[in-house]
């Protein structure tokens, strides 16, 4: 469950990238190697969950645009040998990767072009109720309108038939019903679909390759870095071949304490983690204020081989393990550390002015406050969704880092109440009305606001502004 992913990490992988190639002895897999390959005739499956697909032999569209939550709020289904007779392209995507997302105006560009000869289907990785607001915010004020592609929503059996690792990842099959080539972006282009139209092989093959690790051990231990030693081990390093661009926080047992590890990663993101404590931050509510920025983040809109280059030449990687004693000041630790090794850059929490969408009183009633002496919680329920004797502010994490991430701008807690809340929600929590009609009877509600909010501030050190923000 999602609540429970956001409980066990701090941040959500911002790309799930592996590469070849690894030193210390340690021997790649070949992940792609693991599938269906080049030749191979694909099974006729089922797949369900797929929104805005004009079916051969469906009576009616599962969706009029992919936002637009489907007929009567369901979805369709195909099957693969649905598309016999036109070369078929599976675009697996998730929201959060930023060049799947760049890609999805050209892909639609290809399927009006092409029309009936080219199918392209996005495959996306989470569920309907992340991707379809998602999709809304993106189609909304396109002059072209609603994407055209048939998308699939919280798939696993074509991902299983493909097995990867690097998003977003394509698999042409041909009009035969066989796997044509597995790509990535530079091949899905008008030159490589008429290649593959008059019998060719689009560009590149595509192949993934992980690094053979232990997720649940110190890398320290593994002996993938090297170690401070003691009962304190820390490790800061570049780009890694072979690991995986995440970070992830362990809470270990009373003999070993608590792990955080982080490889191959923007460094903004590890800032936002190590400041957690002090707040929500996302790139919405986060300032970058230096000179060289890009050591920070890459640009918005990459393709994925100009995000490879960035992150071989920027990315960070880093493993704080501390003992029982000292894990409840991890956090603490951590700021000393990016202290430490990136003195370049100030980090503060700033008050600037910026349009969000606040959580806030409405006076009616304070149904909110909590009166259960239990454990805090936060458990989808079916259609509901509850939230136990927990702050505010922890409402207000999940929907801007996972339900609500299709906006705009940051979801804040401008409540003013420090206390436990109690409250249950039922319908989709990445609508903001559904949310509004649920919270109505505790006397809270979200609403858009142009307001002094927090920020993370990351500056250079010389102009780095003591104390205070702008209006």
């Amino acid at each position: 469950m999602r609540f429970e992913k956001f409980a066990a990490l701090v941040v959500v992988a911002v790309l799930c990238l592996f590469f070849g190639a690894f030193g210390q002895g340690k021997v790649a897999l070949d992940v792609t190697a693991g599938g269906l390959k080049v030749g191979d005739v694909v099974p006729d499956v089922l797949v369900s969950g797929v929104y805005n697909y004009k079916g051969l032999d469906v009576g009616e569209e599962a969706g009029a645009g992919v936002g637009s939550g489907g007929v009567a709020g369901g979805a369709g289904s195909f099957r693969l040998s649905d598309f016999r007779g036109k070369v078929l392209i599976l675009d697996f995507w998730a929201t959060w990767c930023g060049p799947c997302v760049s890609m999805m105006p050209r892909l639609d560009s290809l399927c009006r072009e092409f029309g009936d000869r080219v199918e392209i289907v996005s495959v996306g990785y989470e569920g309907a109720d992340v991707v379809l607001p998602f999709m809304a915010s993106r189609e909304r004020g396109r002059k072209s309108g609603p994407f055209s592609m048939p998308m699939v929503t919280g798939d696993s059996v074509l991902r299983g038939m493909f097995p990867h690792v690097l998003l977003p990842h394509y698999v042409w099959i041909s009009p035969d019903g066989r796997v044509k080539a597995i790509t990535g972006a530079e091949a899905v282009n008008r030159s490589g679909i008429l290649e593959v139209l008059q019998g060719g092989i689009p560009g590149e093959a595509k192949r993934d390759f992980r690094l053979a690790f232990d997720t649940k051990r110190p890398l320290v231990e593994q002996g993938l870095f090297s170690s401070g030693g003691g009962r304190s081990h820390v490790f800061t390093g570049g780009f890694s071949l072979g690991l995986p661009s995440r970070i992830e926080r362990t809470a270990m047992d009373s003999v070993k304490g608590a792990r955080v590890t982080a490889t191959n990663l923007v460094l903004g993101r590890l800032i936002q983690t190590a400041y957690a404590d002090m707040g929500s931050f996302t790139w919405k509510n986060t300032v970058i204020e230096v000179a060289d920025s890009l050591a920070i983040r890459p640009e918005r809109g990459l393709s994925q081989e100009r995000y490879m280059d960035w992150q071989r030449r920027n990315a960070v990687s880093y493993e704080r393990w501390l003992s029982p004693e000292l894990s409840p000041r991890m956090l603490e630790f951590m700021k000393k550390d990016l202290a430490d090794w990136f003195p370049q850059f100030s980090v503060s929490i700033s008050k600037r002015k910026m349009r969000c969408l606040a959580l806030v009183r409405t006076g009616r009633s304070e149904g909110y406050r909590s009166s259960s002496s239990l454990p805090a919680l936060r458990r989808m329920e079916g259609d509901r969704k509850v939230f136990r004797n927990i702050k505010a502010s922890q409402l207000v994490g999940p929907l801007m880092y996972f339900y609500m991430q299709h906006l705009p701008f940051a979801v804040v807690d401008a409540t003013g109440y420090d206390g436990l809340i109690d409250v249950e929600i039922s319908g989709s929590l990445s609508d903001v009305a559904s949310v509004n009609r649920s919270l109505e009877a505790y006397g809270l509600r979200l609403e858009e606001r142009v307001m002094k909010t927090d920020v993370l501030l990351i500056a250079d050190t010389r102009s780095a502004k003591k104390g205070g923000g702008n209006d």
